[in-house]
């Protein structure tokens, strides 16, 4: 029987990875191209991605998974897997499927068991699998708040700047950093920074609130946001009924950096359940994919 090939894709805001896995579970081709997030790039865009990211590829696969950044409904996976059908690589066994990149992460991270993902960088997103069974808290965009993730931070400091900017609250070392970081010391270039910011530009805000950690204002930031993604976590565990030994990986830079927010994070999580352990993730999201794209030959 010849060597089955599953390629797998990761995409977001800032890049996409292809990764071609055979039989043995190995990588045996991966590539790097720009952005494939759906929220960030047109399909015309995404489908020029596809078609470079693809371009090397000299057999055609047997399945391909796509996580992509911004997928929230089922007519934007079908409008994906569309697409997907046009590159050369594709043949008339080829099985495709594409899905938000929460579901790759999960698969990445857990090494395609049972159990939790939390990613809490940019955004926020608690995904959770148990028995055939799955379950998203969050996610939505950061319109929404992304609660608990750093946009949330930053969001939540830029609200504080502004009260101390008018004189409800007092200048504090946490005002006078934020205010030297974006150059904002008055009414004007506060408003000026709320039109032009992007989300990016947001997020990055939340390393200044975690420097600041010690301060009351920054403290209390904190605390709300690890509270709001605490609250995702046990959401996820308590619907998916998890039993024994269920394991949680966290993705992402705030979730990750040794701060207060990360202190409190863990903390918070063996209050949810004894049964709840926090591991490190097994495999990248691109790994995921592969994983994704392998189980999609067993339908």
């Amino acid at each position: 029987m010849s060597d089955k090939l599953y390629l797998g894709i990761d995409g977001g805001g800032t890049k996409t990875a292809f990764a071609l896995m055979n039989s043995d579970l190995k990588i045996i081709s991966y590539k790097e191209v720009g952005p494939s997030s759906l929220d960030t790039v047109s399909f015309e865009t995404l489908k020029k991605v596809l078609e470079e990211g693809t371009k090397d590829i000299t057999q055609t696969v047997d399945s391909i998974f796509l996580g992509l950044g911004g997928i929230y409904s089922k007519e934007q996976e079908m409008k994906v897997c569309e697409l997907t059908k046009e590159l050369n690589i594709v043949a008339p066994h080829t099985k495709i499927d594409a899905s938000n990149d929460v579901i790759n992460a999960l698969y990445g991270a857990l090494g395609g068991k049972d159990g939790i993902v939390l990613i809490a960088g940019t955004g926020s997103v608690c995904y959770g699998k148990n028995n055939g069974k799955t379950f998203r808290v969050g996610g939505y965009c950061y319109k929404e708040g992304d609660l608990g993730s750093a946009y949330d931070l930053g969001y939540k400091a830029l609200q504080y700047l502004a009260k101390v900017i008018d004189k409800r609250e007092e200048e504090t070392s946490f005002s006078k950093r934020l205010k030297e970081t974006i150059n904002c010391y008055t009414y004007e270039d506060l408003t000026r920074y709320y039109m032009s910011a992007t989300r990016t530009d947001v997020a990055s805000l939340a390393r200044v609130v975690t420097l600041e950690q010690n301060e009351e204002h920054a403290k209390s930031i904190i605390k709300s946001a690890v509270s709001e993604v605490l609250r995702m976590i046990s959401t996820c565990y308590k619907e998916l009924k998890f039993e024994e030994n269920t394991i949680i990986s966290i993705i992402g830079s705030l979730g990750n950096a040794d701060t207060y927010y990360k202190e409190l994070l863990l903390e918070g999580i063996k209050n949810i359940s004894s049964n709840l352990h926090c591991e490190k993730k097994i495999y990248e999201a691109y790994y995921g994919s592969c994983l994704k794209a392998k189980e999609l030959t067993k339908c």
